[in-house]
């Protein structure tokens, strides 16, 4: 006759406590077999549980860990890759811990982004840039490259000589120029560097 499940339990309860398999059957008339798989169950269920208990330790050890970095002032985005925590539960820890935690590139708005962009291209500080949008200083090696910046040497060169002697050029002037020499240049990155040569040579 079939075990219920009150017996099963039983059962269980039984084998958790090291009660032979021979004691068992005899006791609920069951097969060996039957009690085998009640055992396979339990072992099952218990490294579930051991598996639960590793999980909850080793988030106390990261988030310990990640505290200790938020407070030597570590860039919460580089923590959050190591320890693959979203930024999100990171600062929540920072919020409850009342560690000041500075803004991600992330979350700034796409006007930020272009105003900080364009402070950078003016030849702001990274250093007030940092402090005006409260980002973290480290935080400048993962803004996207200027579009001046994937100018070669040579192409910097050419467009330098180009504004120095015609500082009033258009950008597609510029870039015409450039053809000429042998340089097919993107125009945005044209328009980028005529910014930041412009503001250098008018502070100079």
């Amino acid at each position: 006759m079939p075990l219920d499940e009150l017996q099963r339990i039983e059962i269980a309860i039984e084998l958790d406590k090291g009660v032979s398999h021979e004691e068992l059957a005899n006791k609920f008339s069951t097969s060996a077999s039957e009690l085998k798989e009640i055992e396979n169950l339990l072992r099952k269920k218990d490294v579930s549980s051991k598996h639960k208990v590793h999980r909850k330790k080793k988030s106390e050890i990261d988030r310990g860990q990640i505290i200790q970095k938020l407070m030597r002032g570590e860039l919460p985005e580089k923590i959050s890759e190591h320890f693959e925590v979203s930024l999100k539960v990171l600062k929540r820890w920072a919020k409850e811990e009342g560690i000041l935690c500075h803004k991600s590139w992330s979350e700034l708005t796409a006007t930020e982004k272009k105003e900080i962009q364009a402070l950078r291209e003016d030849g702001e500080s990274w250093e007030e840039i940092a402090r005006a949008y409260q980002l973290h200083l480290e935080v400048e090696e993962l803004i996207p490259p200027l579009p001046y910046q994937a100018l070669s040497a040579a192409e910097v060169g050419l467009l330098m000589e180009i504004f120095k002697t015609m500082p009033k050029i258009s950008i597609s002037g510029a870039c015409q120029l450039a053809s000429k020499a042998g340089m097919e240049l993107n125009p945005k990155a044209v328009a980028s560097y005529k910014r930041r040569w412009s503001n250098f040579h008018y502070l100079s």
